[in-house]
């Protein structure tokens, strides 16, 4: 498959999440034509879709529950309720829109319109809405947070929302198990990226699902898509770069699961792209430089914002490896803003956010309310390195959800 048919064949649900390299150009960007830095939206021709779903960390947490580097703070089961009812009600409004052929703008005025109205949970709401949690939650007791037996039924949650039961409002750290609370440490399928992040299928599709060869996941994402590193994306770029240089790096946000980053470095062996593994960019993490990064929008560099960045190098994966908190701050809540009205009309006024803005306006869950930024930091490139063909990859390890981004770009590496 042609990587012009693959994106051609996408439709980008209200409800998924995102996030793509943007400097240097990703492959995906088709050599920096597409995207924020190209004046385009960070999600632009279905970019933005490479990364790995369902992962977990494989032991305790390293970031702790009273961190700053903590980007989605705890959360009540009735914000998870309502994440998981809207995410149904999402999916529904967007499985039918692929069946009518209907676009993405129509899509959103139709999601504006459902969040117009407060909620009136009824049985069955509350019911659909378990059913989500329990895709939210493979690996753990979303109950057991809050006191609440692993089996408790629609019937009593309906009645303890009716009677404001005080388990349902008292908020809980339910984030423990994400990729970003032991960052580089949990499982990816690519360190490129996985078009539509299940590249073994998932839950609720089967073995020949509707859209094929993608099917349309619940909650987001795609089935069986090819590995970014196996594919010829086309007007690639080159990036030049010398050992122990100071380089520039970015990366934009189209629907926000909080989290983490870091940048790695490969070098290409005898198998080429395809032949790249996790294990190899583990092996040399580049450090970032200083406590700055910048806000650009789009290609803008001298009107970059500058703010203190919040990094670490404390029980990462590698050890000793250098990663940046997400400086974006989702809106509260359990479903990081996407339940609000406004993000559907470009406006923030009714986003609390989770932690401060770095930059005013810099806050939010996605491109519906996002002016067009990438976040800009400096890393060191080794001294050692030998000179010749290399790949740089961006992996965002998510707070909100079991997902991490990764995508690629192209790297020579000479001595000048």
């Amino acid at each position: 498959m042609s990587v012009a048919l693959l994106f051609a064949l996408v439709s980008v649900p209200a409800a998924d999440a995102h996030g793509l390299m943007n400097l240097p150009p990703a492959w995906q960007t088709m050599g920096g034509r597409l995207g924020v830095m190209a004046g385009g939206y960070a999600n632009e021709g279905g970019i933005d879709r490479w990364y790995t779903d369902n992962t977990f960390i494989p032991g305790t947490p390293t970031i702790p529950h009273d961190s700053p580097l903590r980007t989605y703070e705890n959360t009540t089961l009735d914000s998870i309720l309502r994440w998981g009812l809207l995410s149904v009600l999402f999916d529904k409004i967007h499985t039918q829109n692929l069946a009518d052929h209907v676009n993405a703008s129509t899509e959103a005025q139709q999601v504006k319109d459902l969040l117009g109205d407060d909620l009136t949970w009824t049985l069955q709401d509350v019911s659909d809405a378990q059913v989500r949690i329990a895709m939210f939650f493979p690996d753990a007791d979303p109950y057991g947070f809050f006191g609440l037996a692993r089996n408790v039924s629609a019937s009593e949650l309906l009645s303890m929302k009716k009677a404001n039961n005080v388990a349902l409002s008292t908020p809980e750290d339910v984030w423990g198990s994400r990729p970003w609370r032991a960052p580089g440490s949990a499982h990816v399928e690519s360190p490129c990226g996985v078009f539509g992040g299940n590249f073994h299928g998932c839950p609720g599709v089967g073995i020949d699902p509707v859209f094929y060869p993608f099917g349309n996941c619940p909650g987001g994402g795609s089935s069986y898509g090819p590995k970014g590193e196996t594919l010829e994306f086309p007007n690639v770029i080159v990036t030049a770069w010398q050992p122990g240089a100071v380089v520039e790096v970015g990366w934009s946000v189209s629907a926000n699961h909080g989290g983490g980053y870091s940048y790695r470095l490969c070098k290409l062996a005898e198998g080429g792209k395809p032949a790249l593994t996790e294990k190899c960019f583990q092996s040399t993490p580049l450090p970032f430089v200083g406590n700055t990064s910048w806000i650009q929008y789009t290609n803008d560099t001298s009107g970059r914002v500058p703010f203190a960045a919040l990094r670490t190098t404390e029980g990462t994966t590698p050890s000793g490896s250098h990663w940046t908190k997400n400086p974006v701050p989702p809106c509260r809540g359990a479903d990081g803003g996407l339940s609000e009205p406004g993000l559907y009309n470009d406006k923030t006024d009714k986003c609390v956010p989770q932690f401060a803005p770095p930059v005013p306006g810099i806050l939010g869950f996605g491109i519906h309310e996002f002016p067009k930024f990438a976040i800009i930091d400096q890393v060191k490139v080794p001294t050692d390195l030998q000179p010749g063909k290399y790949v740089l990859s961006h992996r965002w390890d998510c707070e909100q959800t079991m997902q991490i981004w990764t995508s690629c770009s192209d790297v020579n590496i000479a001595v000048v």
